[in-house]
């Protein structure tokens, strides 16, 4: 409902009233997220300005500061916004798979069979977490930033979309999306379902980044950088082969964007990549 509906429907009934949006917002605020928190003070703020309106000449006074409080909770909703988008994206090493758990009933499994972390959310576990965390770690050999997400509600309507910045930001740079929602638009990424239990996520999701991988021959010299280039390969790649003499040789399925940095940090001519694939 428009918050003039709102206002009209509750000075009617004469008693509060509040639609799907209001009780999402609210659930999600309860759980910490602060850009729903002040949607939906804004949203209460907007309804009261309009009863105000719809009063006499003397409540001037009242929607004025009414729109002073609206327009700064306005600025401070998309700072809020920008921070959640950042900390998404930030929150992960260059050259990770980008895993994205999108489930609005706040099951546990695939958070735990990514990560092995406990995800106990009690009896009130949907659209838990209420804003999205992030862990790496790694998933048979692949180094991956997974980040567990409130879910979505039938894809992303437009009134919860707009309390959820962080997850719209992870679900767009995602390489795999782990969700039972067919209305959820996944781009490019890679689509996994929840599946029954928390090894059968976790092995769908390698299968996944596995279509992902591309095949390389690194080889290094065997230097104090060469040896720091080949950890930072074990920790984000999966190593097929390995190989110990005058070089350090190595045959690795890294992500695209690992690939990219791996070029560019051999860039100065401290080592040889090659792409299996020509």
């Amino acid at each position: 409902l428009h918050e003039g509906q709102l206002a009209d429907l509750a000075a009617a009934l004469s008693v509060p009233v509040r639609d799907r949006r209001s009780v999402v917002w609210e659930w999600l605020a309860e759980g910490g997220n602060r850009v729903a928190e002040n949607r939906h003070t804004a949203l209460e703020l907007r309804v009261r300005r309009r009863r105000l309106l719809a009063g006499d000449e003397s409540a001037d006074r009242g929607v004025a500061d009414l729109e002073d409080r609206l327009d700064r909770l306005d600025a401070e909703i998309d700072r809020l916004c920008a921070r959640a988008r950042d900390r998404v994206l930030d929150r992960r090493s260059t050259g990770e798979y980008r895993v994205v758990i999108a489930d609005a009933t706040g099951e546990s499994r695939a958070w735990a069979g990514l990560t092995g972390a406990d995800a106990d959310r009690g009896e009130s576990a949907i659209l838990r977490p209420a804003r999205p965390q992030t862990e790496t770690t790694t998933v048979e050999g692949y180094g991956i930033a997974a980040t567990d997400t409130p879910g979505t509600l039938g894809g992303l309507p437009e009134y919860y979309e707009r309390v959820v910045p962080g997850t719209v930001a992870a679900v767009e740079a995602a390489d795999v999306v782990v969700t039972d929602d067919p209305a959820l638009e996944t781009g490019t990424a890679a689509r996994v379902t929840l599946g029954s239990d928390s090894e059968t996520v976790r092995s769908q999701v390698a299968a996944a980044i596995e279509t992902l991988s591309v095949d390389v021959d690194v080889e290094l010299p065997y230097t104090e950088d060469g040896r720091a280039t080949s950890s930072w390969l074990h920790d984000i790649g999966a190593v097929r082969e390995r190989a110990y003499g005058d070089t350090i040789e190595l045959r690795v399925a890294l992500s695209a964007a690992a690939l990219e940095r791996l070029q560019t940090r051999l860039a100065g001519g401290d080592g040889i990549v090659r792409r299996q694939d020509g």
